[in-house]
């Protein structure tokens, strides 16, 4: 495959942008029909829907047109191969470039009618994003970025820079998500969350780690934490942040990347408390 240069890497954040805008339209018209929506509960990982079905085969027959060289890793095609068995990632870690697709982050949210969800679509490199898109249909709310590029919120002819402010010190407003798995896993993220909720002003959980991400960007929230997010859940929202001057790690402070089981997102003096309540 010839060298991606970064003119190629901001013509792809801007076929990204068309294509999850495509995917959009498919998905609306089955959040208005949803009585007769087949939904179906994959083991330990919630709902799928053939709205995530419809979107996903959408996108990757886009991608495949877009550059065919580069593979596509996509959770549901990934879930129908694997039944979701993230040891199988080790399958795509040596590629170089690589398609990250959520063709409907949010699913719960979207089969119960609430219109906080989201496209998800990313390009790779070596385990890290290089370009990022976020598409939320219901608003018509573009959320990009490409490395070395920044980030930018798009609705309408309205095009504008996220930067963060520097983090406030105080009256903090953060989001996370919690296992999926119960026992264990779930009682540790909970205990996580009660310990951050006695130092911490508020903490939403709004079921799209892609958009929680966005929004640590755009600082509405001023940061994340989650445990045992998939490689599609954090691609596109990591350099969306990383571009507009978040830090990023796993909980124990180690170099995250997109198949790392845990991440925090914000900036200081806030990512240093937020890591030090969840490394433990």
């Amino acid at each position: 495959m010839k060298k991606i240069t970064k003119k190629d890497l901001l013509a792809y954040e801007a076929q990204l942008i068309s294509i999850a805008k495509g995917a959009g339209k498919i998905l609306s018209p089955y959040q208005k029909d949803l009585a007769n929506l087949k939904i179906d509960i994959k083991e330990a990982q919630g709902a799928v829907s053939a709205a995530d079905h419809a979107s996903e085969e959408y996108i990757i027959k886009k991608l495949k047109k877009l550059n065919p060289e580069i593979p596509v890793l996509a959770e549901e095609d990934f879930y129908k191969k694997y039944q979701g068995n993230y040891k199988y990632l080790k399958e795509y870690q040596d590629h170089d470039y690589m398609w990250v697709i959520d063709p409907l982050d949010g699913t719960n949210n979207f089969v119960h009618g609430l219109e906080h969800y989201c496209i998800s679509l990313s390009l790779t490199y070596k385990l890290q994003p290089v370009v990022g898109v976020i598409y939320i249909p219901e608003r018509k709310e573009t959320y990009c970025a490409t490395k070395g590029n920044g980030s930018y919120f798009i609705k309408g002819k309205d095009k504008k820079r996220l930067k963060q402010n520097k983090s406030r010190s105080k009256g903090f407003l953060l989001a996370t998500g919690f296992a999926t798995e119960k026992g264990k896993p779930f009682n540790d993220e909970f205990r996580k969350f009660k310990k951050v909720m006695t130092s911490i002003s508020a903490v939403r959980r709004l079921g799209s780690a892609a958009i929680d991400l966005c929004y640590v960007a755009q600082g509405i929230f001023d940061g994340f934490w989650e445990k045992g997010l998939a490689p599609w859940d954090v691609a596109a929202g990591k350099i969306i942040c990383l571009e507009a001057g978040a830090k990023i790690t796993e909980y124990n402070g180690h170099d995250h990347n997109i198949f790392s089981k845990t991440i925090i997102v914000g900036r200081n003096p806030l990512y240093k408390k937020l890591s030090e309540m969840v490394s433990d």
